[in-house]
């Protein structure tokens, strides 16, 4: 019986696990500056950062002129990392 529990249990986590999804965000221009949306809604910005679309090299600027998709958090806060420095 324990066994069988065990069994149950393990496809439950397993089951929820393949559920789970990073959250998706989407780096666009507003305003002039880097803005974060939630993948679900692209008119509210979630963060305006301070970093200036202008200073950033004409390839960047072109991507957030149009919106790219950023995977999870942990990529997220890398990319941020990236444009601001």
């Amino acid at each position: 019986m324990k066994k069988l529990l065990a069994l149950i249990a393990a496809g439950m986590l397993l089951s929820s696990a393949t559920y789970a999804r990073a959250q998706d965000y989407i780096l666009m221009e507003r305003g002039g500056y880097l803005s974060v949306f939630q993948e679900t809604d692209l008119i509210n910005p979630s963060e305006i950062t301070d970093v200036a679309v202008s200073l950033l090299p004409i390839s960047d600027q072109n991507r957030l002129e149009k919106g790219f998709r950023v995977e999870g958090e942990e990529a997220l806060l890398h990319i941020l990392e990236d444009l601001g420095s």
